[in-house]
């Protein structure tokens, strides 16, 4: 069963929530998704560092600048139970709940609510089950000003 987690933080590259990437890894396979690097608020850390215990693969990082860093994605499209499942962009609201205007850019630092969904997955080649999380929906609640050491997405 999937549950909802909500944490608040920053975000970064926000761009790649409106624009799928693809990345090919070493051994030739690709992963086409939309994603945001994170900086969760502290309070949220140990919420994260129980999914990883739990199985969870984003991988925490810490950046001089930034703090705490995860990268959180939404595949554009995943094969479950041998069907394929389009998921598309996730969500983007501004701090009204509106639907956010593609053509406005989110600078880098600004404050915003992620959504995630929590969920269980049997891990290949195992009987173990593993947690994993799934990029929902970004509210971003106020603009990091873009003057004051902010940058602007491109």
């Amino acid at each position: 069963m999937a549950d909802r987690l909500r944490l608040k933080g920053k975000v970064y590259w926000c761009n790649g929530l409106f624009e799928a990437q693809t990345l090919t890894s070493p051994d030739g396979k690709t992963d086409t998704f939309f994603g945001v690097l994170f900086s969760p608020d502290d309070n949220y850390l140990d919420t994260l560092y129980d999914l990883q215990r739990q199985g969870m693969k984003n991988q925490i990082g810490r950046d001089p600048d930034k703090g705490f860093t995860i990268r959180f994605k939404r595949p554009l499209e995943k094969k479950i139970r041998g069907e394929m499942v389009d998921f598309g962009p996730p969500k983007v609201k501004d701090a009204s709940g509106h639907p956010w205007n593609k053509d406005e850019l989110i600078p880098n630092g600004s404050e915003a609510t992620v959504d995630l969904i929590v969920y269980s997955h049997q891990v290949p080649n195992s009987t173990k089950k593993a947690k994993a999380v799934r990029l929902e929906e970004v509210q971003i609640v106020s603009l990091a000003n873009v003057g004051n050491g902010a940058t602007q997405e491109t």
